[in-house]
């Protein structure tokens, strides 16, 4: 049996992009037009958190450990949410140019790797 329900989000034109299954139990889904990482618990409940110094996110995991690793444009991994929806550095924050991150998949428990696309100028 197939269940659908529909929860409006609490910012105003707050596209949904990336979702994840937090440790936590909850989905964790990014939000890149306005800047923030949204929650939404089994029941309902959703909270909003801004992605403090990450403007460009684009893919998210949740790790071991944990967090919630958002993956961004010209990084591989841009920023670190813990959660209570702090955002924490970045492990290993290495720029990157002209790289786009399309993936994360976690390696081991403090480890991920990064499906990226790079072009050369």
């Amino acid at each position: 049996m197939l269940f659908r329900s529909s929860y409006p989000l609490p910012s105003a034109n707050a596209g949904v992009s990336a979702v994840a299954v937090g440790p936590d139990g909850a989905l964790w889904f990014l939000q890149p037009s306005v800047g923030k990482i949204g929650r939404i618990t089994t029941a309902g409940e959703i909270s909003e958190f801004p992605l403090v110094g990450v403007s460009t996110a684009d893919s998210l995991i949740a790790v071991p450990i944990g967090e919630i690793w958002v993956g961004v444009a010209f990084r591989y991994i841009g920023a670190r949410i813990n959660m209570a929806g702090a955002t924490l550095p970045a492990p290993n924050d290495i720029f990157v140019a002209n790289c786009r991150t399309y993936g994360l998949v976690v390696d081991s428990p403090n480890s991920v790797v990064a499906a990226a696309n790079c072009t050369r100028l």
